[in-house]
């Protein structure tokens, strides 16, 4: 049913005010791209679809919650506890909207992916792949030599806890411009800032 008022509205710009929506702002698992892909005729192949970084961010911070509920031994202290989660989720957000800003968006896009794998590893202590324009620690040079928590020193933990900023980095393009129009996801995702 959304694809088809979408659909509708985007056929009926060009009938009643000759306009053509190129772009428009979606979800993850959207079905309206396919949609106006297959649908729209001429112009239906260059539309664009743009990722929600927000959605991005709340899926992200939601595949957390679920790897800390299937895996008992990541909760307490040195654990994914919400602090750490939002910390996450927020620093993921972070590089979304730094990188958004940039004016070379090729360049741009190849810093938010790595940006994106690497932040989970920032938040643990771990700055040495660390881009020195979004990590103080790696453009100071300075190692942290604080005791690192049980959890981010365990290759498979970080694998896991790297995971869902992997399918996140695998379309950095779709959300290089950073649209965050979703009013109605910022209630859960209010730590996120703006």
């Amino acid at each position: 049913m959304e694809a088809d008022i979408i659909l509708e509205s985007f056929l009926e710009a060009e009938k009643v005010h000759g306009v053509r929506y190129m772009n428009f702002v979606g979800d993850g698992d959207s079905s309206v791209y396919p949609t106006l892909v297959q649908n729209v005729p001429v112009w239906g192949q260059a539309i664009k679809k743009l990722e929600c970084a927000n959605h991005a961010c709340k899926c992200y911070h939601g595949a957390l919650k679920r790897l800390v509920q299937e895996n008992l031994s990541y909760k307490g202290s040195g654990g994914l506890i919400q602090k750490m989660r939002k910390r996450l989720v927020s620093a993921a957000r972070s590089v979304i909207r730094m990188r958004s800003m940039e004016e070379n968006k090729k360049e741009a896009l190849k810093k938010l992916k790595h940006d994106l794998q690497n932040e989970p590893l920032h938040c643990f202590g771990f700055h040495e792949k660390c881009s020195s324009d979004f990590c103080k620690s790696a453009k100071e040079k300075i190692q942290q030599q604080t005791a690192l928590p049980s959890l981010a020193s365990s290759p498979a933990t970080s694998r896991e806890v790297c995971s869902p900023t992997s399918s996140s980095s695998s379309s950095t393009d779709s959300f290089s411009s950073s649209p965050d129009t979703s009013l109605s996801e910022n209630n859960d995702t209010s730590f996120l800032g703006k």
